[in-house]
């Protein structure tokens, strides 16, 4: 028996048959389909991390705050965990913290508050692979400081202009402004600040709402979805900070147009409730999956208001207090919502504190 370990030509293979030799090896022939094409490569790029929150050598990083790293593509999420996702303070001691890997984002939550005005270091180590099992070539290492218990003034360079009445939500480590009056009236401008690195960006007014005061704005984890401000229209928009880029919120079966409503994001829904509309006082809302609505029922809800406060526990939307029209100056009434059966429940006045 002739053993052969390499790739023949299907010529040979015919030749070694007529004399009767048997061939045992490798054949890739299938793979060529008899003419002359092959298989894909598999894949031996390392990968890499592309960015991180804080980024290197940033500074009055909150003590509160995730550690984030993004890498260059899907990695196995079994390898990303404790022992090769890291941070250790200023004398080298681990931080206790628990790890979550989604996408193509590994985030490392810290158990307890940092220390303030220390520096710590991150690391992702070459345990860390992709789907195809390839490793980083070299260990990453990061290091940023954070802030202190105390008041530092933020830069007003690109800053937007003064306002009132306006909205603010912290998203991917910035604080993003928009709307309210300034002194040209209603504006639909705003600012994305970065407290780490103390600079603002602007927000595009290219597709962005009209302006507006009194709205409302969420953050959902990947974009803030502003709404209401103005009791003649029932449009809305969804802000995009990494693309600096907006979307039109959905119009059709929306609530009423209307100012000093509430706004809370359940974890996949924005839930609007309340409020002044063109009619008044109003106890109707809405249900925003983005890019569609459904009507809060009005069946057992609190009285119509505005001015009012609402929460989110993980799944209910508490309401209370406000301007209700039996109590002007504040009412001590308030409802639990349930999204999930559509019902409201009411909150006891007992105990409660004055409206």
């Amino acid at each position: 028996m002739l053993r052969v370990s390499n790739i023949l030509s299907r010529g040979l293979l015919r030749y070694l048959a007529r004399a009767g030799v048997t061939v045992v090896g490798l054949l890739a022939l299938a793979a060529c389909g008899g003419g002359g094409g092959g298989s894909s490569a598999p894949d031996t790029t390392p990968p890499t991390v592309i960015s991180t929150s804080p980024i290197s050598a940033a500074t009055i990083v909150a003590i509160n705050r995730d550690i984030t790293a993004t890498f260059s593509e899907v990695m196995d999420a079994s390898t990303v965990d404790d022992l090769t996702f890291t941070l250790k303070d200023a004398a080298n001691n681990p931080v206790p913290a628990t790890i979550n890997y989604s996408g193509t984002t590994a985030k490392l939550h810290p158990q307890t508050n940092l220390v303030q005005t220390t520096t710590y270091t991150a690391a992702i180590t070459t345990g860390v692979k992709d789907l195809a099992g390839n490793a980083m070539a070299a260990d990453y290492t990061w290091s940023f400081t954070t802030a202190t218990d105390a008041w530092q003034s933020s830069t007003t360079i690109s800053a937007p202009s003064g306002r009132t009445d306006h909205t603010a939500i912290f998203g991917n480590g910035r604080m993003i402004v928009w709307g309210g009056t300034d002194s040209g009236g209603l504006t639909n401008t705003g600012g994305r600040y970065d407290p780490s690195l103390n600079t603002w960006q602007s927000t595009t007014t290219t597709s962005a709402p009209s302006g507006r005061s009194g709205h409302t704005a969420v953050w959902t984890g990947s974009q803030m979805i502003v709404w209401g401000g103005d009791t003649s229209s029932n449009a809305g928009g969804r802000y995009d900070p990494a693309a600096d880029s907006w979307q039109s919120t959905a119009t059709a079966s929306a609530p009423s147009g209307r100012t000093d409503h509430t706004a809370v994001w359940t974890g996949n829904q924005m839930i609007v409730w309340g409020g002044s509309d063109s009619l008044g006082r109003t106890n109707t809302g809405g249900l925003y999956v983005p890019d569609s609505w459904q009507s809060t029922t009005t069946t057992n809800a609190p009285t119509p208001r505005f001015g009012h406060t609402a929460v989110w526990t993980g799944s209910q939307m508490i309401v209370w207090g406000g301007s209700d029209s039996l109590n002007p100056f504040g009412a001590n009434t308030g409802g639990r919502y349930n999204p999930a059966t559509n019902t409201w429940q009411p909150v006891t006045t007992s105990g409660a504190p004055s409206g």
